[in-house]
């Protein structure tokens, strides 16, 4: 619920129900030290009249949303759900809308013990005023953004999430002042186009079982972002907040929702949605979609297409932040069973969006340049890929999620990756070992591209004992001579199977926190195995255990000297882990950052530390150069 670890904060988990597929989201509050106390709200028991819900889909032939109703969804998207829709027309459409008249034995649809599906896979956003673009610094409009960064914070917050009952949810959330009796209701609800012919397996009474395995739906990754666009149906350009999302395993789909006047939403809320059927390159879009401002002014959404797309290519696409206009640029067009990754993004001084790094199944990594003369606007840089990963026996490493980039001290960019791919059951039972990497982007560098791992120094990852059994990992290898060297590899051998497939997040300037997991391989039917997962927390220039103590490894309640030089610790592949942060606190030129790293059912808390650098004489006035200065 917020970026600060302070008393009052919320913690939000979706939850899913095996067998019955049925789900829930919990609120529980946090206290100061990031522990889950009482229950906030769930959603379960404030979900409105099946009637009375705010649920829209998509009409590609009007281009606008429309009520979920079976009078209103148009003849395009009757037909598009069935012969089970054909047949039971209004009560379908009210069975989906959360009807339960209809379901069990001598009726026609399946009977559910919730009308809430179940949550996998896609990930809760907060919509309030947690985003900052630092779009102050754009020429002409960036004199307004703090204006509107102050107008969201009189906003009542919405929870949004992706749910396999074929919904994107929208629930109503007064962070921040105590329990409210309307917190937890749902507001607004979309159903994408996308999902509309697998509906029908929703009533299908033997849902879940071997006959008709679970189904996902909106199951895709969801990012929140401000653009300065047309507000629906508005003439100039403003101030706007969205939410982008893909279907994830669900289909092959992306969407944008209009948040700004969030929990206020209507059908004019929802964007635009595009899908396989309006391009065959885009895939199954597993990864967050990146969004900004090009050097030429035009706002954009920017994602790779994933994987099992029509043609099964690499490509970017870049798409028209505000009409959904399609561009994309191929990487790779050779394999026919390619896909292109998240994308990482690079943005200049005064926030333009200038290149994007992204992966591909095939273990490459690309650098896009910004180019005003190219049709997407961006080309490939030095025409082909910047690095190709493979594991030390050369076998191929796929990079599925978005790399993030950190300034290097000696000038360019490194980038921080992980490879690894849970798209099918052979992809989770295999062992080939992945790795995490560090690669420098030099400027004006003379190694040949594709770099390659020959260039990196290994690191080391080994397990340590904690207290009361807890496991922890100690990352160790000689320091990079980043005269021959451009980087490190950690080969993610501990325990077999490790893989990245979560996105790996920038806790600092300086630091990263990467989870890898090993799924749950050779499952059988009755039995249950989560899987094991892994958390890393190091330093990026360096690649191997901080200086200072992260974690309390000895269990003394405490994080001190005693403790063990670590830079990870073992975990459940349970999801993508939450990262808040209590307010830095300095004794002398040692500064403190206090972290609570938040999975489904607990925490772990770390602590950062840096060191204030004190020389010269101090002065009353600085003083620094002005890159990219605005035109007036």
């Amino acid at each position: 619920a917020s970026a600060t670890l302070q008393e009052g904060n919320r913690k939000y988990v979706p939850l899913y129900n095996t067998g019955a597929w049925s789900g829930d989201i919990q609120a529980y509050f946090l206290d100061a030290n990031g522990q889950a106390g009482a229950l906030a709200w769930n959603a379960e028991a404030k979900l409105p009249l099946p009637s009375a819900r705010n649920i829209f889909t998509w009409r590609s032939d009007t281009g606008a949303a429309a009520s979920f109703l079976w009078g209103s969804i148009g003849a395009a998207n009757q037909t598009a759900m069935g012969s089970v829709a054909a047949t039971h027309t209004t009560s379908f459409v009210d069975f989906i809308r959360g009807d339960r008249s209809n379901e069990g034995d001598g009726f026609p649809f399946r009977a559910r013990k919730s009308a809430i599906g179940d949550f996998v896979n896609s990930n809760p956003v907060l919509i309030k005023d947690a985003v900052d673009m630092a779009y102050g610094a754009l020429p002409t409009i960036g004199t307004s953004y703090a204006a509107f960064l102050t107008a969201k914070k009189a906003r009542v917050a919405t929870l949004f999430v992706g749910g396999n009952d074929g919904m994107v949810h929208a629930f109503k959330d007064n962070v921040g002042t105590g329990a409210v009796a309307e917190d937890g209701t749902e507001v607004f609800a979309f159903i994408p186009k996308t999902v509309l012919p697998n509906l029908y397996k929703l009533a299908d009474k033997t849902y879940g079982t071997t006959a008709l395995y679970h189904q996902f739906f909106v199951d895709g990754r969801l990012v929140e972002t401000d653009a300065h666009v047309k507000a629906p149906a508005a003439s100039t350009a403003s101030w706007r907040n969205y939410l982008l999302g893909s279907l994830g395993a669900g289909g092959r789909g992306v969407f944008a929702l209009d948040v700004t006047s969030a929990p206020t939403l209507t059908a004019s809320s929802v964007r635009w949605e595009l899908s396989n059927a309006d391009n065959g390159d885009i895939g199954y879009v597993s990864s967050s979609i990146a969004a900004g401002v090009l050097p030429n002014g035009d706002w954009v959404a920017i994602f790779g297409n994933g994987a099992f797309s029509d043609s099964g290519k690499a490509v970017l696409f870049v798409v028209n932040l505000e009409t959904g206009a399609i561009q994309s640029l191929v990487a790779e067009s050779a394999l026919g069973t390619n896909g292109l990754g998240g994308v990482g993004v690079v943005r200049n001084g005064t926030g333009q969006i200038t290149s994007v790094y992204a992966g591909d199944l095939n273990g490459s990594l690309w650098k896009f340049n910004y180019d005003a003369g190219a049709a997407s606007k961006f080309s490939i840089s030095g025409s082909t890929a910047f690095f190709t990963a493979t594991n030390s026996g050369a076998a191929i490493q796929p990079i599925t999620q978005a790399p993030i980039i950190y300034d290097h001290s000696l000038g360019g960019k490194l980038i921080v990756f992980g490879t690894g791919v849970l798209n099918t059951e052979t992809d989770a039972n295999s062992t080939s070992v992945q790795s995490i990497y560090g690669i420098w982007d030099k400027a004006a560098d003379s190694v040949s591209r594709p770099m390659n791992r020959t260039l990196a120094a290994t690191r080391t990852l080994t397990e340590v004992a904690g207290a009361g059994g807890a496991t922890f990992y100690s990352l160790t290898g000689t320091a990079v001579d980043w005269t021959t060297q451009r980087g490190w590899v950690i080969d993610l051998t501990p325990i077999s199977g490790l893989r990245v497939v979560y996105p790996p997040q920038v806790i600092s300037s300086t630091f990263a926190l990467v989870s890898a997991i090993s799924p749950a391989q050779n499952v059988v039917a009755c039995l249950a195995d989560e899987g094991t997962g892994v958390n890393l927390l190091f330093p990026v220039e360096e690649g191997v255990n901080p200086t200072f103590p992260l974690f309390d490894v000895n269990g003394s309640d405490g994080i001190t000297s005693a403790d063990t030089l670590v830079a990870g610790y073992k975990t459940k592949a349970d999801g993508i882990d939450a990262v808040v942060r209590g307010v830095e606190t300095c004794v002398g030129t040692t500064c403190t950052t206090k972290l609570s790293i938040q999975n489904t059912v607990s925490q772990i808390g770390a602590q950062l530390q840096r060191t204030i650098v004190v020389s010269g004489t101090p002065r009353d006035r600085i003083w620094r150069r002005i890159l990219n200065p605005p035109i007036r």
